[in-house]
């Protein structure tokens, strides 16, 4: 059976082209082809011996048959290339003391063309995964999300022990000595791109809000983030972290009939019973990404927070317009929604459903194992400058529990 099995498969992909990239050399030939699943096959049949690192191709500890499956797919799905004149990241969010998809996320990036890695929140980082992230290659940026605030780290333990301490050597700007918000410039092909994270849950700070995930802002970090946004002029493209999105259906900040291939089958149901609706301003970050993305620029407009009877003041002054910013990218509701905000048609949302294990697997609409190769949800992003497009791709957990894929969209950049 084993040797039909293996006859099979190698039969399958023998005309399938090179790919060159660590994860699936199981040979270690710096390839990845039709010999590494020959080597795969002969290890669990324990013809040669078994390398427990390189032939563990689905990260569950376990070498066997669903390795040379994974194998395959790796095989006959690989990430395109990057192009020219562009910037590769990753996107992940809501880990939930996990490492299902952190784990496979910094294999990738280690090992591929990806310049730098985000985060949106919730990361609830055991030590294993502190680990992990301090030996990253290349820098991962994490903000924290309503979880990391109030059952977590809080907001200075979350800044010393997972930003300060898995980011040691990379260039950030945080917002004040015990701030969770930064900025930080990542140069690649000669362009540079400002990655911009936000704190929505300053209870530190500000004080604690009337639930867990409302959010709340200090007047000084956005204070902040404007004087930021009125300083990167010379910067090629911009994009913005926050752990909850600013799309939610109490504001008809999206349109609820609307469904595609980046948008969950369960988004027009379950937005109803699980936003928290403690977004007390959704539309303020949008609205100042506007502001600087035309020049109109906003006086003495205000918003409510996230404590009762406090309220955010926006004056801008911003020398627009401006072409630079890409895409909001945030978690929390542990479902996918990528696409423009129906109030700014230029402005991408990119929410990652959720990457852990257990009940919140229920809640989006993929067809994931409990480990494994497809357990993942990672999205690679190419921002490409030549074209002025944005292309996502789903790593990992692709299939949607109606029988259709998850894959890769794209969207033009602001003209």
């Amino acid at each position: 059976m084993h040797r039909f099995l293996s006859s099979v498969l190698i039969a399958l992909i023998a005309t399938t082209a090179l790919l060159a990239q660590q994860r699936g050399d199981v040979n270690r030939d710096g390839k990845v082809n039709v010999t590494d699943v020959t080597t795969l096959v002969n290890m669990i049949l324990r013809v040669e011996p078994i390398d427990s690192v390189a032939a563990d191709i689905t990260h569950d500890s376990r070498i066997n048959v669903s390795d040379i499956t994974a194998l395959v797919n790796l095989i006959l799905n690989p990430p395109p290339p990057e192009p020219q004149d562009s910037i590769c990241f990753m996107h992940i969010s809501d880990t939930h003391s996990t490492d299902i998809t952190l784990k496979p996320m910094i294999e990738m990036l280690d090992s591929g063309d990806c310049a730098f890695a985000v985060i949106t929140g919730d990361l609830l980082p055991t030590p294993t995964m502190l680990n992990e992230l301090k030996a990253a290659t290349k820098p991962i940026f994490q903000i924290p999300g309503n979880h990391d605030a109030w059952d977590g780290l809080g907001q200075r333990g979350f800044h010393e022990q997972v930003q300060l301490a898995t980011n040691l050597g990379y260039d950030i700007h945080y917002g004040a000595d015990d701030a969770c918000y930064f900025y930080a410039d990542v140069v690649h092909n000669n362009r540079t791109l400002r990655v911009i994270g936000i704190d929505q849950y300053e209870i530190e700070t500000v004080g604690p809000t009337h639930t867990n995930s409302a959010i709340v802002y200090s007047q000084q970090q956005i204070d902040w983030f404007i004087n930021v946004l009125e300083n990167s002029d010379d910067v090629d493209g911009i994009i913005i972290l926050a752990h909850a999105g600013f799309g939610n259906h109490a504001v008809g900040a999206r349109d609820m009939n609307y469904v595609n291939e980046f948008v969950s089958i369960n988004a027009w149901t379950f937005l109803f019973g699980y936003l928290h609706d403690g977004i007390s301003q959704p539309t303020m970050i949008p609205e100042i990404v506007e502001a600087f993305s035309t020049g109109v620029n906003m006086e003495n407009v205000r918003y409510c927070n996230g404590i009762e009877g406090d309220t955010i003041t926006i004056n801008t002054h911003f020398s627009g317009p401006h072409n630079s910013f890409i895409a909001h990218y945030a978690g929390h509701i542990h479902f996918d929604i990528v696409e423009r905000l129906p109030d700014f048609p230029w402005q991408t949302m990119a929410i990652i459903a959720y990457g852990g294990k257990g009940k919140g697997n229920n809640w989006n609409d993929l067809v994931k194992p409990s480990s494994g190769e497809l357990s993942y949800t990672i999205n690679r992003n190419i921002v490409n400058f030549t074209t002025s497009e944005h292309t996502i791709r789903r790593l990992g957990s692709t299939e949607k529990d109606d029988g259709t894929f998850r894959r890769s969209i794209s969207f033009p950049l602001r003209p």
